[in-house]
């Protein structure tokens, strides 16, 4: 039997005995066969583009290390990932991944993630996460069936900016690397034990048609939306970005220190 199986009715009772019934109606449609819209799955993709956006362009904060960036080959992006707990908690959302080819970054995968805890919790958040993987193994596991974090796939919270970024011998060993923002906080966060699955309903609604991820991402999709390669540009863009504000970073602290000299 599938996690999922488990996981959503969970999260829906948790939902409603905590009074956020709009999440637990959000997990009953996942829970049974649903159908995604062209417009469902685009919203979805565009809220993924902004987490992207504000999570690795932080001003001053530069929350996902440049070098980490650099030597991603596969992107996941969760948004409004819920987690509710009476007691018993789980969690559920719904993202996408990309992954970087030769030519550059794939089209988007659309995923559900999902998991479960057990210990003194109680009460709700949402928040959002950003996978980054070192290794394409985690991603192929997932295309074949699911994968579970922490057990088919290692996984760590990931260092956060300039720290990590100032340290010469920081090396990644971690096949996956997971990131989090709630309530505007940033943070590396452990996210072992949760099960990535494909959103085949996600994906048949945004290509209009049934295609597979692996097809996805070797591209050979028809599609032409604008928002794919506004994504694409993106994550390009963000790393050249930031890139550029690590080589500037510098400069006001020369001056200042300019303008010292000058006062003596």
């Amino acid at each position: 039997m599938k996690l999922n199986y488990l996981i959503h009715p969970l999260l829906f009772l948790i939902c409603f005995l905590i009074g956020n019934s709009a999440n637990a109606i959000d997990v009953k449609e996942n829970f049974t066969e649903r159908t995604v819209t062209k417009e469902e799955a685009t919203t979805k993709l565009r809220k993924a583009i902004v987490v992207l956006e504000e999570m690795t362009q932080a001003k001053d904060k530069n929350v996902v290390p440049i070098a980490l960036l650099k030597k991603a080959q596969a992107i996941a992006v969760i948004p409004d990932l819920v987690e509710a707990g009476l007691l018993v908690g789980a969690k559920m959302g719904r993202g996408v991944v990309v992954v970087r080819n030769a030519d550059g970054w794939s089209d988007p995968v659309f995923i559900s993630s999902s998991g479960g805890s057990f210990g003194l919790q109680a009460g709700a958040q949402s928040s959002d996460i950003i996978l980054v993987f070192q290794k394409r193994g985690g991603v192929e596991k997932m295309v074949n069936a699911q994968v579970t974090l922490g057990v088919d796939a290692a996984v760590a919270a990931g260092p956060i900016g300039r720290s990590a970024e100032a340290s010469a011998d920081l090396q990644f060993k971690s096949p996956i690397y997971s990131y989090s923002r709630s309530a505007g906080l940033f943070a590396g966060v452990s996210v072992e034990g949760s099960v990535l699955e494909i959103d085949h309903a996600a994906n048949e609604g945004f290509y209009g048609e049934k295609i597979s991820a692996k097809d996805i991402f070797d591209g050979k999709t028809r599609a032409t939306d604008e928002i794919i390669n506004t994504l694409k540009a993106a994550l390009a863009q963000y790393t050249t970005n930031l890139a550029q504000y690590t080589t500037n970073k510098k400069e006001p602290e020369q001056t200042e220190t300019e303008d010292k000299v000058s006062d003596e």
